[in-house]
């Protein structure tokens, strides 16, 4: 469905796709936003595709078991009760399976991500305005985040969702060569992404960011030796710059939460306590946030991990669909398109590895926009999307 006389800017899938980004960002959950917060562009993306009859990818229907396999073992657990959650988690698989059969066109996509880059960039920017002010969401270790509304967001919440973003800012500025503006633009949002993640002092984030630009160094064929050297020069200047800004403005207890976690909130110990749901069902694990309610009440703290979540909610054959639809949905592609996809997969999936966010647009959007990517590129090259 298209308004406006066909421009793609009105197009709803577009629509949707770039308020589904403005709202994972500009919304006021401390942590992952839920359904709530993206029912209107879950609503558009779902009204685009039943519009223009979408042919559902067949691959994408690895969700429907995934989440028969959730109510499942829910419906059975001895660790939690089924509740309101489980329904929205069905809504959202829905919101997937057609959003991911949706096939964008190149200027639909172009448009997308300029989107997603604008909201990255102003988030990186108000963590960063936020630490010069001191305004910290955590003043003893001096930790800025978004803050919207009145309301601090969790910085690795923030980071999982700009990170990637930087990512795809570098693809751009190191495949754009006329357009010197969106080189700028592209070169600007990447470190400021990666400053902010100072600022934030989210390991999570600098991960995310570090290890996807090792793999472009190392596996992206696109590039020149010569072009590589200079991003590996520039990464060394980078992380000695942020060694140095480590050591000169963290605080005795911000550099002890930087280079250990031995601490109360120690992941290891925290996902030992959750995986013992695992342990005594490995099959179809324990139900919905069955980890999470094992680990608050052993340590205190939810299980810091949406694939510790996965496993130990719905088992070993959770896992697995879940893993069939993100080979077959976000990565599959042609295979001079594999560099990318599998990039920008690494620099989603990393900060997922240390937070909650099940069932929430932590977890989606990146499914969301790997999937629309993987569709694009099955047929087309990426260098066509990310150069400007």
């Amino acid at each position: 469905m298209v308004l406006d006389n066909g421009k793609n800017i009105f197009k709803l899938s577009v629509l949707g796709m770039s308020l589904f980004i403005v709202l994972s960002l500009y919304n006021r959950a401390t942590w992952g936003a839920s359904f709530s917060y993206v029912a209107i562009p879950s609503a558009l993306l779902v009204l685009a595709g039943i519009s223009n009859k979408v042919y559902i990818r067949l691959e994408s229907l690895y969700l429907i078991p995934f989440f028969l396999i959730y109510f499942f073992s829910t419906a059975t657990s001895q660790y939690v009760e089924m509740k309101s959650d489980i329904i929205t988690f069905a809504i959202f698989i829905v919101v997937l399976i057609i959003t991911s059969s949706i096939n964008f066109t190149n200027k639909e996509l172009k448009i997308i991500i300029i989107v997603y880059l604008i909201v990255s960039l102003s988030g990186s920017i108000n963590i960063i305005y936020n630490w010069f002010r001191h305004n910290y969401i955590q003043y003893w270790l001096q930790r800025s985040s978004f803050k919207f509304l009145g309301k601090f967001k969790d910085p690795n919440y923030v980071l999982a969702f700009s990170a990637p973003a930087s990512i795809l800012s570098v693809f751009v500025f190191l495949n754009t060569k006329k357009n010197k503006f969106m080189r700028i633009f592209s070169g600007l949002n990447f470190l400021l992404c990666a400053f902010s993640c100072l600022c934030a002092g989210t390991r999570a984030g600098m991960l995310s960011i570090l290890v996807s630009i090792l793999l472009i160094i190392i596996i992206v064929k696109k590039i020149t030796k010569r072009t590589k050297l200079k991003i590996l020069l520039i990464i060394s200047i980078c992380i000695l710059i942020g060694v140095l800004f480590i050591l000169n403005f963290y605080n005795k207890y911000a550099l002890e939460r930087m280079f250990h976690d031995d601490d109360g909130s120690g992941r290891l110990e925290i996902w030992k306590s959750a995986l013992s749901v695992f342990k005594n069902n490995p099959l179809f694990g324990g139900g919905f946030n069955s980890g999470s309610s094992v680990s608050l009440i052993t340590n205190s703290f939810s299980t810091h991990s949406i694939f510790v979540d996965i496993l130990c909610d719905s088992g070993v054959l959770g896992l697995l669909f879940f893993i069939m639809y993100f080979i077959t949905n976000c990565l599959k592609c042609r295979k001079d398109n594999i560099e990318f996809q599998l990039v920008l997969g690494c620099a989603f999936l990393i900060p997922m590895f240390f937070i909650n966010g099940f069932n929430t647009t932590t977890l989606y959007f990146p499914l969301i926009i790997l999937s629309v990517f993987s569709s694009y590129c099955r047929k087309h090259n990426y260098l066509s999307l990310v150069r400007f």
